[in-house]
This record gives C-alpha cells, structure tokens and sequence, in this order.
C-alpha cells in the first residue's frame, strides 16, 4: 500500500474520530445543562409544593385557633346570662355563683379561670375578693367586648382575657360597702391550645408561637430540648435568619402587613426551616408557624431526590456507553478498513444469503397457515353437516306428525310452531355456511342483542325431544 493510501486511510478513520469526540464532549455537556436546569425546575416545584402544604397546614391551624378563641365568648355569656337570672346580694353569694358556674361549665378541665370585675378595678374569684387587677389598665373604657393578654395570677405563664361588660351593674354588698360589678371576664391559659397547634402532617415537629405586633412572644409550644427563637422577642431572631425569597426580615414584613399572611424559606445557625406569619383578626396578634424543612413534604422531596439520583445515574451510563460504543466503532473501523474489499464480497453473500432464508421461512410460515387455515374450513363443514341433520330430522319428524294429526288443531299449531323453530334454526346454519367467505375476509362483526331465554330452550328441546325419544 503507497504512502499516499496510507494516509488516506487515516483520514477515514480519523475524521469520524474527531466527530465522534465532539459529539461527546457535546452531549456531555447537554447532559450537564440539562441536568442543571432539570435541578432548578424540580427546585422551584419543590419549593411550590412546600410553601402549598404550609398554607394549608398554617390556615387549619388558624381556623382552630379562631374556633377555640370564638368558642371562649360562649362560655363568658353564660356567666354574663347567670349573674343575671341569679341576682346575686352580697360577695358570699358571688363565691358561690362562681365556683358553681367553674364546675358546670368545667372551666378548669378547659385550663380557664372566671373573674369578676367592679368598677374600682378589683376583682372577684372562687375565693372571693382578691384586690386590684394587674391587667385593669389593658382594657378599654366603654369597649362592650375585647380580648388581650394578660399575666397569670401566681404564675409566669401567659393568659387570654375575654372580658365583656355588662349590660347593667351587678350591685352586691360586702358588709356596709356597696360593690358596682361592672365586667365577667375569662382567663383562659395559653398552654391550654397547644394541643390545637399541633399538626400531624409534620409528625408534631412544627413549633407555633402567638406574637403581638412587636414581636414580643406571647404564647410558645418550644419543648425544653427545642429552642429556636430564642429570647422573649421572636423577631430579633427572625432579623438573624437568611431568606430565600425575600430580601430580609423587614421586607417579609411588609408582605405580612399587606396580605395578612408571608411564608418563607429561611436558614438559621446551619438548617433549614420554613415560616408562616399569619394575621389573627380582631386581636392584633400574629401566628407564627415553623417547621425544619426536613419534615415539609418529606414524601415529595424523597421522591425528587431518588429522581435526581436516576438522572445522574442514567447520565453517567449513558456516557460511559458512548463512550464504550465509541471504542468500539473506532478498533472494529480500523480493522475494516484494512480488508475491506475482502469484507464486501462476505457481506454482500451473507446479505443474500438471509434473504434467502426469510424468504424461506416466510414461504413454509404461509403454508402451514394455509394447511391450518384448510384443515379448520374443513372441520367446520364437517361440524355444519353433522349440525344440520338435527334440524332436518325434526322437520321430517314433525311435518310427519302433522299428516297424522291433521284433524287436531292444537297439535297442528304445536308442530307447525316447532317446524317453524326447526326451520330457522337450519336457516342460521345455512347462513352461517355462507358466512365463511366473510370470516375468512376478516369482515365478520359480532353483535349484542337480547334474547328471549326461554324461546332459546323450546328451540333446543324442540330439536333434541324427538331424538331423545326416538332413542327412549
């Protein structure tokens, strides 16, 4: 072989070498654009879902919070209702009115507490007179009915106050004093409605905290072992926190502010968590939802990250294949190259060769479907004939009858109708012999229709009684 040749065989195997490189390096990196976008669509339907689950869950916790703090108005007008049915005299009387309505009621299995309220600010409880209010100065003069937070007696932990005036001053005396009540209001503890901001969607994982407008945490479900927004301020660590989908604390804020409701995707001290600030009407307060992202829709990240994971597996297979494709067209194209005059002639041979033996097996496939074909024809006309030997028996049968009961009308109904059956039912086998050409065309069609049952039982009995009894 010249010089000359030499290198022109070079360059065939050579020039597909370098394109097939190319087109590697190609759907290398295809595969890893593709694989970044991919990342950062399941990312946003991910991030979707999330803050989906956590609408509803934070909306169903509020609903239950409305429920329970609307349900607390009920029980302060059925102490309202009682002070004035009762009409109760002196302060001994008030005890006693009070202690009844807490063990009817069943305040304290509901963790609430009922306190009475005269006009100089001092309040009455189960144990009678107790001196000034602490929380006189959160109400609000004139105001029929409001709701605040209010510091528990004898205890750190946070209480709601429902206090609702009454219509008329309850006069009663304490000794030669004359007392002007003037307020019942319910003191229900916060503790009371962790049980309501529980949420089984996240395994009781998530914390929910009742804030006032300044941050300043009125009511927390943190554990002792689970602290996050630590200190009495929560929004001192939400300033802390780094938000994804907002610029910071301030501007989440303000979506809060203007929607009633901000969910965000927020990272603190190395883990992830989402939050929901929600609105709570008519007290000025706000509930906050947070929950680690590792329990908000854990099933649909599961999910997401098995998917990446058979993306990055496929692609790396799909790789190393071409790769492996690639070798091998390379070493089997040298080779060629060296004997390929040789190869054509062997190629063309076998090419011809394989079609000849298609050909033959295309050739004995039709004649064993055809013998079958004949064979099947064949039974069936044989199965018709036999078939239509009953129908014929009965109709010779009975039109032999007929001559010998010719004078009896009944019996000539009786065997006209069942000659009649007999007829058609030869009738059905002649069509059906007629058929085959639409069989074998493959133009038969199949039809439902209803049939009368028992009309299909005399036709059989019809034909088969006269042999059967032919044969006793």
């Amino acid at each position: 072989m010249s010089r000359t040749r030499k290198e022109k065989e070079k360059k065939r195997i050579f020039s597909p070498a370098l394109v097939a490189v190319v087109v590697a390096a190609a759907v290398l990196c295809g595969s890893i654009s593709g694989g970044i976008f991919f990342q950062q669509y399941l990312n946003r339907q991910t991030y979707k879902e999330r803050v989906s689950q956590l609408t509803e869950s934070t909306e169903l916790l509020y609903n239950n919070l409305e429920n329970i703090l609307d349900s607390q108005w009920i029980y302060v007008s059925a102490v309202v209702s009682g002070l004035n049915y009762r009409h109760p005299e002196n302060t001994r009387q008030i005890r006693s009115y009070m202690r009844n309505v807490t063990r009817q009621l069943k305040l304290e299995e509901l963790g609430c507490h009922i306190i009475l309220l005269d006009e100089k600010g001092i309040f009455y409880d189960n144990d009678g007179k107790q001196g000034i209010w602490s929380s006189i100065s959160e109400m609000e003069e004139g105001v029929a009915r409001q709701s605040f937070l209010t510091d528990s007696m004898g205890s750190s932990e946070n209480q709601m106050a429902f206090a609702q005036k009454l219509d008329h001053d309850v006069r009663v005396t304490d000794g030669d004093e004359e007392i002007h009540i003037t307020h019942a209001i319910l003191l229900k503890k916060m503790s009371a409605l962790t049980p309501y901001f529980r949420s089984n969607a996240y395994s009781n994982h998530n914390l929910t905290y009742i804030l006032r407008d300044n941050g300043v945490k009125m009511y927390s479900d943190e554990q002792q072992n689970v602290n996050i927004l630590k200190g009495r301020n929560a929004f001192r660590t939400l300033e802390k926190m780094k938000y994804t989908n907002y610029e910071d604390f301030e501007d989440c804020r303000k979506d809060l502010e203007d929607k009633g409701f901000a969910c965000a995707n927020v990272f603190y001290e190395n883990q992830e968590y989402y939050l929901c600030l929600k609105k709570i009407s008519d007290y000025d307060w706000t509930m906050l939802f947070l929950v680690s992202a590792d329990y908000v829709a854990a099933n649909t990240m599961t999910m997401v990250k098995s998917i990446v994971r058979t993306f990055i597996i496929l692609a790396l297979a799909g790789l190393l294949a071409l790769c492996a494709i690639f070798f091998t067209w390379y070493r089997n194209r040298r080779t060629r190259s060296l004997y390929q005059f040789e190869l054509k002639s062997n190629e063309r041979l076998s090419e011809i060769n394989g079609q000849l033996e298609s050909a033959k097996k295309a050739a004995e496939e039709a004649f064993r479907i055809a013998e079958e074909a004949n064979q099947s024809k064949s039974q069936f006309l044989s199965n018709m004939s036999h078939d239509m030997r009953t129908p014929m028996n009965a109709i010779v049968g009975f039109t032999t009858l007929l001559g010998k009961e010719a004078d009896n009308p009944e019996k000539v109904r009786e065997y006209t109708r069942k000659i009649g059956f007999s007829s058609k039912h030869l009738l059905g086998l002649i069509n059906d012999i007629l058929d085959m050409s639409k069989i074998e065309a493959g133009k038969m069609k199949l039809s439902l229709e209803e049939e009368d049952i028992e009309e299909i039982i005399e036709s059989i009995d019809v034909l088969v009684r006269p042999q059967t009894m032919a044969k006793h």
